[in-house]
């Protein structure tokens, strides 16, 4: 397969040992030495990325090779100093849905997101990966951000990672959201998407990424 590949996607797979072609990803023998799980990963990370034909076997591979799937994508990361064609291609953004797979075991996944929270802090893709896959592992990198958007006094980010925190269970979440809610340098979107939130919660309704999706997009923040 590789030997049909055209010299560019050639070049590609030797210095960041994947690249695109014949209906998948092609993975590197130094990323994967077993030719059989090479092809196969290849295979599926497509159908992740794609949202097309995915199936229970698809889970299963995920729950069985969860360890070398993360190992794998923490040496492709883009900001982890990986493929930066996944940077800019039509991975950009599809890149994250691979860290919502529910295969994939949370001891494996839940360091390379709060490895990822690190390198690339509170963007609205991690947000919407952490909400679709919360767990207590990541309270202690999401208590990270939350002290330097504080410190940045970056109050969308304050808003994301108390969110979070609560999503994931940190009790002193609450608390602390009901104090920024009465900060005066909110904006009115944000008071907006504040009193939902904590409407929801006084409801005992769970918190969903819709709740903070438009935030980013909507928000009638003047530009610092």
């Amino acid at each position: 397969m590789v030997s049909e590949l055209s010299s560019s996607q050639k070049e590609t797979l030797q210095r960041e040992g994947i690249v695109s072609g014949f209906g998948g990803f092609i993975l590197s023998e130094a990323l994967v030495s077993d030719c059989d799980l090479r092809y196969e990963m290849g295979v599926y990370f497509r159908k992740v990325l794609g949202g097309r034909n995915y199936n229970e076997h698809d889970k299963k591979f995920a729950s069985k090779y969860s360890k070398e799937i993360v190992t794998v994508l923490r040496r492709i990361w883009p900001s982890l100093g990986g493929a930066q064609s996944w940077a800019v291609d039509g991975a950009a953004h599809e890149k994250y849905g691979l860290l919502r797979e529910p295969g994939l075991q949370a001891g494996d996944i839940f360091p390379l997101i709060s490895e990822l929270l690190e390198r690339e802090g509170m963007n609205i893709e991690l947000v919407s990966v952490i909400f679709s896959r919360p767990g207590p592992e990541l309270k202690l990198a999401l208590s990270h951000q939350l002290s330097l958007s504080e410190a940045k006094q970056n109050i969308p980010a304050q808003i994301y990672s108390l969110t979070l925190l609560h999503k994931v269970g940190e009790p002193t979440a609450l608390p602390k959201l009901k104090k920024l809610s009465g900060n005066r340098n909110l904006s009115k979107f944000e008071r907006t998407v504040m009193s939902g939130l904590l409407a929801k919660i006084e409801r005992g309704q769970g918190l969903e990424f819709a709740d903070i999706e438009n935030l980013e997009y909507q928000n009638d923040r003047a530009p610092r």
